[in-house]
């Protein structure tokens, strides 16, 4: 180090090389001079002594940014000649150095699209990788790798594999015949990954929708979430909720053990006032997790969500409250869905008040300012409608709800304002989501109806079957906006709710007053609950009856369920008989 002011290019590069090869390195000041050198050095160099110089920085983790400026004005002249695997080492340097450099990037991608064929399966995995690791989306580079990368296709190790799917994952572009490949090679060689590479490429299966079976077999006996960093780890179960392996037994037990050690050590470290407690978002991803779970525990689970659960949210909520105020739309949205698909039990406002009443203010100014987009803005008021049906379709709501009041008037005008201004382009869950609201709205709207299950067919004719032989008359199935009705009679609406529109309560949770009979263990959804108030609105008495409740119940319990349903309550028979006593006394007089 005492000799780098007599050194010449070549002499530096092979100094700075020799460092790379040994654990300790010499004192920052020390590497600031090396650096010094060697950028007035570069013009020295060849182009393959460029490309192991940048790969010997990134090694070296030398703090010299004023050679990578150099280097990178240096190579940029060079790029026409250099070959794939110069091209290769400079990029994956920049990417290792995480240096997002915006005119050298592009031009390294320019001068491998004349020789993308010339690649070598490794050196392209990784080439293509360096520009998803730095967030730079190159389309033209992705687009012609795609052919050259299926043409690779049996020379493909798993980590080429695993590099080629986060590269396209990355961006959340799906290209057909790379999606293929991954289909077919990955369920063989994926188990071949280190932890950490197994791990993310979950992220990317889940982002391109890879999901073969042996592939999914692969990710729950092998994965590890151990040793993962905190932004992984929130990645990884949202992306395992999304792929159904949520519900998975190791799965299950990793989650609660990683969750409880990593809340636990995040509050700790706030306790203390730590100064680095490291970036909290992932903590919102564990939330969108849960949510996600939460899905496919009543499709595929009857409704039964883990008890670990209760205890994770409450941990949770304390630090979602401190990042509230910093969410964007996009977040905000988020949040709110994630609320909206958990169990009601679980996320009621009485039991996390703090944090429902931080997340309306905040929809409240993102939304004055106009910050959400129209699909951003159409999912936060379906989220508030379906979390507080009773606030926003009562004129009785309780009056210490005061800032969810507030947010729901502020977004729901704001929701208003796009009237005649709403973009084409919906997908199928915003378009029902836009019905949902313009009926509770009143507006004159195209409903899309909820796409409801062949099969309820049937069973809602034997419904109206028992309906009669009450001596009662019966009509159905009919449509309310986008909701099915299965059967009307004398103002009461029954409405068959399918299996997976119910959770199983937790333990300890209150006693659904809409559940009727052996239902009282069962809570609806969010979204179920919100179509029940609304239905009600609409001058009705809406009768929900959870499918598979009916389907194992015998005829005679079905029949003694439609009778006690129908049955008049003694209100009502005392109401009956007060209106004949003064149409008598009317007669009379």
């Amino acid at each position: 180090m005492a000799q780098v002011e007599h050194m010449d290019g070549k002499d530096c590069i092979r100094v700075l090389g020799a460092l790379a090869q040994v654990s300790q390195k010499p004192e920052p000041a020390a590497l600031q001079s090396l650096g010094v050198q060697l950028s007035e050095r570069l013009g020295d160099i060849s182009t393959s002594d460029m490309a192991g110089l940048a790969e010997n920085l990134a090694v070296v983790s030398a703090p010299v940014a004023p050679v990578f400026a150099r280097l990178s004005f240096a190579f940029s002249k060079r790029v026409s000649v250099a070959n794939p695997r110069q091209l290769t080492q400079v990029a994956s340097a920049f990417a290792r150095a995480r240096l997002a450099d915006r005119r050298l990037m592009p031009r390294l991608a320019q001068g491998a699209l004349k020789q993308l064929h010339l690649f070598s399966p490794q050196d392209l995995s990784a080439f293509m990788s360096s520009f998803a690791a730095l967030g730079l989306c190159h389309e033209p580079l992705l687009t012609g790798s795609a052919k050259v990368v299926v043409q690779l296709g049996p020379r493909l190790s798993a980590m080429d594999l695993a590099l080629v799917a986060f590269s396209y994952a990355q961006f959340f572009l799906v290209f057909p015949s790379v999606v293929s490949l991954l289909q077919e090679r990955l369920p063989s060689c994926a188990h071949e990954l280190p932890k950490d590479r197994l791990a993310e490429l979950t992220v990317s299966c889940a982002r391109l929708e890879v999901r073969p079976k042996e592939l999914l077999a692969t990710f729950a006996r092998n994965l590890d979430l151990v040793s993962l960093s905190d932004e992984l780890f929130g990645q990884v179960p949202k992306s395992l909720s999304s792929l159904g392996l949520a519900s998975s037994p190791s799965i299950q037990q990793q989650l609660e053990q990683e969750c409880r050690k990593r809340l636990d050590q995040h509050n700790r470290s706030l306790d203390v006032g730590a100064a680095n407690t490291g970036s909290p978002w992932w903590l919102l991803d564990i939330l969108e997790c849960l949510a996600g779970a939460a899905d496919e525990c009543r499709s595929s689970q009857s409704g039964v969500v883990p008890s670990f659960w209760q205890t994770t949210f409450n941990a949770l909520c304390p630090v979602l409250v401190g990042l509230v105020s910093h969410l964007t739309s996009t977040e905000a949205a988020t949040l709110y869905r994630s609320l909206r698909h958990l169990p009601p039990s679980l996320v009621r406002p009485e039991k996390s008040s703090q944090l429902h009443e931080e997340l309306a203010l905040r929809c409240m100014g993102l939304a004055t300012v106009e910050a959400f987009d129209f699909i951003q803005l159409t999912s936060v008021v379906y989220s508030q409608l379906c979390l507080y049906p009773e606030l926003c379709l009562s004129e009785h709501a309780n009056p210490s709800w005061t800032a969810l009041s507030s947010s729901w008037k502020t977004t729901s005008e704001a929701w208003k304002r796009f009237e005649g201004h709403q973009p084409e382009a919906q997908d199928a869950q915003s378009q029902f989501q836009v019905s949902v609201l313009s009926m509770a709205f009143g507006l004159e709207k195209s409903l899309v109806a909820s796409p409801e299950s062949s099969r309820h067919r049937p069973v809602a004719l034997e419904l109206q079957e028992h309906i009669r032989a009450c001596g009662c008359d019966v009509q159905g199935p009919q449509w309310e906006g986008p909701f099915k009705i299965d059967a009307v009679t004398d103002g009461i609406s029954f409405c068959l709710m399918p299996e997976d529109a119910y959770f199983k309560k937790l333990s300890g949770s209150f006693s659904s007053a809409q559940a009727p009979l052996e239902e009282n263990k069962l809570e609806l959804c969010h979204e179920r609950a919100a179509q029940l108030w609304l239905l009600n609105l609409a001058s009705r008495k809406v009768v929900p009856i959870a499918f598979e409740t009916w389907r194992r119940s015998s005829a005679q319990e079905r029949q003694r369920m439609i009778q006690q349903t129908l049955k008049p309550t003694e209100s009502q028979l005392d109401q009956k008989s007060s209106t004949q006593r003064q149409m008598l006394m009317c007669l009379i007089c």
